[in-house]
């Protein structure tokens, strides 16, 4: 049986702040949380997203990563997903979930991207 990871600590970093996702590995937190949504204005969520692929694509953290995208009833959601999955980030935290059919939609886009994308499966 797999042991379960203790967080203690879970960082939250701007997306769209090349010098903190740079450095927020430093910080020693369990897991650091590359931010799409509440940190990023509207007009730079598209430049967040593709700081965070590239931050988890050439950065090694050390730790484990997450990504919180926006909500799948935004505009912004799916897009989110499309672009960060295929740098593997370890977890993806959908902010404000209103139910078991929104967890079966992201879990269904995020297998479909696996298989996609050619990742080990789970």
């Amino acid at each position: 049986m797999a042991m379960e990871k203790l967080r203690r600590s879970m960082m939250f970093v701007p997306g769209n702040n090349p010098g903190m996702l740079q450095n927020a590995g430093i910080y020693g937190a369990d897991t650091i949380i590359l931010d799409c949504e509440d940190a990023v204005a509207v007009t730079e969520k598209d430049s967040a997203r593709n700081l965070i692929f590239q931050a988890i694509s050439e950065i090694d953290y050390g730790t484990e990563v997450a990504v919180r995208i926006n909500h799948i009833n935004t505009p912004f959601g799916w897009d989110d997903l499309k672009r960060i999955l295929p740098a593997r980030p370890d977890l993806i935290r959908l902010p404000m979930c209103q139910g078991p059919d929104e967890i079966r939609q992201i879990d269904d886009f995020i297998s479909e991207a696996a298989h996609q994308n050619k990742f080990t499966p789970g």
